[in-house]
């Protein structure tokens, strides 16, 4: 039976329980890669909720495993909705506003 929460066409994964894994839900590879410690075949573990805490990943409002959060300023910046009737470009962003977006997409 195939996991709803997991979906078509997405990057979202889960440790899976039935493999010795703590069963949470990531929102990437890269996340799900991140939470994961030790050598394989001798010590390797999932990161313990705190231990996830710590190194500075969260969840995002689905509930998925994030590797980190953005900062507010660009939270708002990514999720501000077009004024109403505007219209929406598809220009490539202005050369001073992709460098301070750089790195920010690994979620």
């Amino acid at each position: 039976m195939s996991d709803p929460r997991l979906g078509f066409h997405t990057d979202h994964c889960r440790c899976s329980p039935a493999t010795g894994g703590c069963g949470e839900y990531f929102n990437s590879t890269f996340a799900f890669d991140r939470h994961r410690t030790g050598q394989p075949g001798l010590d390797r573990r999932c990161l313990t909720e705190h231990e996830m805490l710590a190194a500075g990943m969260s969840r995002n409002a689905s509930g998925y495993w994030i590797s980190r959060s953005l900062p507010a300023p660009r939270v708002a910046a990514v999720t501000r909705p077009a004024p109403q009737g505007a219209a929406i470009s598809t220009a490539p962003l202005p050369k001073q506003h992709r460098a301070s977006l750089r790195g920010t997409f690994h979620q």
